[in-house]
């Protein structure tokens, strides 16, 4: 009997499913494209002499699409493929990383002139 109540409570309670990414990349990725955004307007001040005030509008507009409209994109995607298909279970982390993945090849593209 007591062995049909484990088997049931195991049914009714799975294992949440294990990301496919590891929480260390997916923080790096973070880091990384902090660090290239901060990078490109450090050049600005310190190569062109630029002030403070006149890369503010660049520096919101990085802030805005780079680092939180393409990631939040990317989970509000998964969030919508998961809600209408009954086959795919997209974690949220894993479209959070495929979004900074996807950030920091977009900024690299546009640092190397290609924008």
């Amino acid at each position: 009997m007591q062995n049909t109540q484990v088997q049931n409570t195991q049914i009714q309670n799975p294992l949440p499913s294990k990301s496919l990414v590891p929480m260390g990349i997916t923080i790096g990725l973070a880091v990384f494209a902090f660090i290239l955004g901060i990078a490109g307007f450090l050049v600005e001040i310190f190569l062109f002499h630029k002030t403070v005030s006149q890369i503010m509008p660049s520096v919101v507009r990085v802030v805005a699409i780079f680092w939180l409209l393409i990631p939040c994109g990317f989970m509000l995607g998964a969030r919508i493929i998961n809600k209408y298909s009954q086959k795919s279970s997209i974690l949220p982390r894993n479209a959070l990383t495929l979004g900074l993945l996807f950030t920091c090849v977009a900024m690299l593209w546009l640092m190397a002139g290609n924008g």
